[in-house]
């Protein structure tokens, strides 16, 4: 972005547009995901101040020098450029894109500055049919369309892109064949546009706004999976996986082992042996039953297993600093972009291993654990692209689906055990009753 913008006064007269201001407000609060904040082209601080007010962590990128001041004053944290800034939860620029040459190049920085799950909301002038003296008076390159904004996005997920104020499609299009003022707005023509008609247009945006719309606004989110988190997952994620499935394994051996084997002797005291004389429909359906259940056993005590054979460290949430703060915070803030019920338990044990795992029974009760490996030989990046391939676990519902194949594997286990014990136990009688005759 430049160092110097040219459409001061427009800025101050549209600041008199108190509806509309309050409409982005709006949307903004209604689609942030977390605290952090960036404001990409910050402007006067028109939207960035009353958030900061509000109790979100706002930084702001502001090229333009008497900007810049302005929110020095207002004690935002400013940078010049956005490669200074950290990393967000949100990113949002209202009526910036359209001023810059190299968008493209900027959206890709954007992106780069978006944590995974984090959203990325964009305001700007819509149609090059509306591009009139006003948007060469205030520097703009282009107006956009649906195709040309979500083209600049392709790596992230469009949650929502939308034509918005319909009427001020109609006032835009008046303004560029009829007015002569060269790009000047008189500030009582913005007030009654906005006390008047700009209500009347978010009324009529609820069916315009597929197609028609002075603005476009568009939200999107950052996968939890990016493309440096693939070659992460290749080197730790998968075995992190195989020690899920591991677990949840042996759990489930133990469980049907122990209810077989109650089984077995229940039925040789009750009928005399160890497979009940019933039929193969009882049979199967007898089967399905403890299978099923046995699988269903073995997930409720996944976690509790995990904890004791791995010798977990749990982490408080209350009392954790440092390293294992950084660990909880990361943690929380992916399974709320993946809106998880509830937390996750987070727990670290020591293996020079690079692994992290997920399991529990359900969205609600679940737990990540990584290996001290894992934490001392990635950086702080590759970490959470790890800790985000196990909260997708979680949020997938992966480990209930596993334990509804085991349990169809356990029913037929279960099944052709028994069928087996059967055949050996008569061809067993058939060869007493020879040696006995």
């Amino acid at each position: 972005m430049a160092s110097t913008y040219s459409g001061h006064d427009i800025l101050e007269v549209m600041a008199e547009a108190k509806n509309y201001n309050a409409a982005i407000e709006q949307f903004l609060l209604k689609n942030l995901n977390g605290p952090t904040i960036l404001d990409f082209g910050a402007g006067h601080g028109q939207f960035a101040i009353p958030l900061k007010k509000m109790g979100f962590a706002v930084e702001c990128v502001e090229p333009d020098n008497r900007f810049y001041k302005t929110l020095e004053n207002q004690s935002c944290v400013v940078y010049r450029n956005i490669d200074a800034a950290s990393q967000y939860e949100n990113i949002y620029s209202i009526n910036v894109l359209e001023h810059i040459e190299n968008d493209l190049a900027t959206a890709k920085q954007l992106i780069q500055h978006l944590k995974p799950g984090g959203r990325l909301i964009i305001y700007v002038p819509a149609f090059n049919s509306l591009f009139s003296p006003l948007d060469q008076k205030i520097g703009h390159f282009r107006r956009y369309t649906k195709k040309s904004l979500t083209a600049l996005f392709p790596e992230l997920k469009i949650l929502d892109c939308r034509y918005v104020d319909s009427l001020g499609f109609v006032a835009s299009l008046y303004l560029k064949w009829f007015d002569r003022s060269q790009g000047q707005l008189s500030v009582r023509m913005v007030r009654f546009y906005d006390q008047f008609l700009f209500p009347l247009s978010q009324i009529i945006d609820h069916l315009s706004h597929p197609f028609c719309g002075k603005n476009l606004l568009l939200i999107a989110e950052k996968p939890l999976q990016t493309i440096h988190i693939i070659s992460i997952e290749l080197y730790g994620g998968s075995m992190g996986f195989l020690r899920n499935v591991f677990f949840f394994g042996l759990v489930n051996i133990f469980v049907m082992l122990t209810v077989s084997l109650l089984g077995g002797i229940i039925s040789y005291f009750v009928f005399g042996t160890a497979t009940p004389p019933m039929g193969y429909g009882s049979l199967l359906l007898m089967s399905c039953v403890w299978g099923t259940g046995g699988a269903f056993i073995s997930l409720m005590l996944s976690k509790f297993m995990a904890k004791k054979s791995m010798g977990l460290h749990m982490i408080d949430p209350q009392k954790a600093h440092g390293q294992e703060r950084e660990l909880v915070d990361t943690v929380h803030r992916l399974a709320r972009a993946a809106q998880l019920p509830a937390m996750p338990e987070v727990g670290i044990y020591e293996s020079a291993d690079v692994n992290a795992f997920a399991t529990g029974p359900s969205k609600s009760n679940s737990l990540v654990a990584v290996s001290t490996g894992l934490l001392n030989s990635m950086n702080r990046d590759q970490v959470e692209g790890v800790l985000a391939h196990e909260v997708a676990h979680i949020a997938n519902g992966d480990m209930v689906a596993l334990t509804l194949v085991q349990g169809v594997v356990n029913s037929f286990v279960i099944f052709f055990s028994r069928i087996l014990a059967s055949v050996i136990a008569g061809s067993s009688n058939n060869e007493n009753r020879r040696g006995g005759g």
